[in-house]
């Protein structure tokens, strides 16, 4: 059944207008138009270190790197996607840039996103912190990690978990964290112009299923947050149930101080009150962008004395004999960082992940962690994928420049051949942007991108 009516137009549920005439009120007519209307913008989140500013000029007024494109490519199809040079991201859910520039945050933060997948939050938390700190970022759907890890390892940055775990599961943590991000699965209102299909999906039982869903988590997060530290609230949707009403059942809590944030009218949020307390609502028509919802809070208590983490036990520095065998791949300044495995695999963390890492094995399900460099065995190294895919380029083997067609060949695994005169090792890159390994032997190539990174679609026109 279409969501379509006869002029091509979204139709929406009587319930839904209804919600929004509860929660939105003068903005109700201005929100419905728009999102029957349709037509969502397309935009783009640059790397701050590998992003290209020639993708685009027109800049999303709330993020320095946000990015609005006049149309929607197929970005399977463009190498620099894979490279990892930018997000696909909704505009609205970018504004966390500057909520993330206008805390007052520790020099060195530990940060948790805590409803993490696929990763749009996440890579904007870790361009914030710049390797300073570290990040923790959870999904709690199994299925769903595979993508949180693919975009992590894309983005490059050394100082951040991946995790599988319930928010409950943290408990064991204490209050570790100076920031916790809860983007709480939601009844996706907000992204009904960008995909009408989700409209059939929609129920008001829903919404109460969502809402019940997501005070729990915030009931999970709240005893995460040290003394002075910060917890922001976010869904992609618009009703009440699911807003302000978490807003008001997160302030039951007297330890919280919801903050009120003057800088995001002037970005274009619409800011709405409810006993004195304070969220911000992104309206289709209002901004150019889709439907998002933030409040922020504050913990009041003073901060706890920070506890001293156990060293890394089963990763441990490279010996002399190790630094050698790996003289020929890395830079200098980077073989003092590497830490190997008792397994062999090869990784890079910044400093305030090494010190936390031993906690977060022992008590949560962790995916991955820092850079993973690639394995030593039998003095034998095997680059992996997100050496190649790092912020910082660590490797000092020789690259090989693709156009775009044999990038799209390398990246969907039929590239048989490059004419270079070096033998083993080479990194290939793409506008002098690293895409992955091969293996040259002279007369073939041996191609190490991951299996599962392999494109499928048809590049014969490109």
């Amino acid at each position: 059944m279409s969501n379509l009516d006869h002029k091509g137009n979204i139709e929406l549920p009587n319930s839904f207008e209804s919600l929004v005439e509860i929660s939105l009120q003068s903005y109700k007519e201005e929100l419905v138009t728009a999102i029957k209307q349709g037509q969502a913008p397309v935009s783009i989140r640059l790397h701050p270190i590998k992003g290209d500013n020639a993708l685009s000029n027109d800049v999303v007024p709330w993020c320095l790197y946000g990015r609005y494109l006049t149309e929607r490519p197929v970005f399977t199809l463009d190498p620099l996607f894979h490279a990892g040079c930018y997000y696909v991201q909704e505009a609205s859910s970018m504004i966390l840039h500057s909520i993330l520039h206008d805390l007052a945050l520790p020099e060195n933060p530990v940060v948790l996103d805590l409803c993490a997948a696929p990763g749009g939050k996440s890579t904007i938390i870790l361009d914030f912190l710049r390797g300073k700190g570290h990040l923790l970022a959870n999904e709690v759907i199994r299925s769903r990690v595979g993508i949180l890890e693919d975009n992590i390892i894309r983005w490059g940055y050394n100082n951040v978990v991946v995790t599988n775990n319930d928010p409950a599961d943290f408990a064991a943590l204490g209050p570790k964290f100076d920031l916790v991000m809860v983007d709480a699965p939601c009844s996706g209102e907000g992204m009904f112009r960008k995909d009408p299909d989700s409209i059939k999906e929609w129920s008001e039982e829903n919404v109460d299923l969502c809402s019940s869903r997501q005070k729990r988590i915030l009931s999970d997060a709240l005893p995460l947050l040290k003394g002075g530290g910060f917890l922001i609230y976010s869904t992609c949707t618009y009703n009440e149930k699911e807003n302000m009403d978490n807003v008001t059942f997160l302030s039951q809590s007297n330890d919280l101080e919801n903050l009120h944030l003057d800088w995001a009218k002037k970005a274009g949020a619409v800011e709405l009150s409810k006993q004195d307390l304070k969220g911000y609502q992104m309206i289709p028509g209002k901004i150019k962008g889709e439907g998002y919802f933030f409040a922020v809070f504050r913990k009041k208590s003073e901060a706890a004395p920070v506890i001293k983490n156990k060293p890394l036990s089963r990763i441990k520095a490279l010996t002399k004999n190790e630094k050698s065998l790996l003289s020929s791949w890395f830079k200098p300044e980077y073989l003092d960082q590497l830490r190997i495995h008792d397994n062999g695999d090869l990784y890079i963390f910044n400093e305030s992940l090494s010190t936390s890492l031993e906690l977060y094995l022992k008590i949560l399900k962790v995916k991955y962690a820092g850079i993973k460099t690639g394995q030593l065995t039998k003095d034998v190294f095997t680059p992996d994928h997100a050496l190649a895919l790092s912020a910082e380029r660590m490797d000092t083997r020789p690259a090989f420049e693709l156009n775009k067609h044999d990038a799209l060949r390398f990246l969907n695994k039929s590239l048989t051949t490059i004419n270079s005169q070096d033998k083993s090792w080479i990194l290939i890159t793409y506008k002098s942007n690293p895409l992955g390994w091969v293996k040259n032997l002279g007369n073939r190539i041996n191609n190490y991108l991951p299996a599962h990174l392999r494109i499928h679609m048809d590049i014969s026109a490109i």
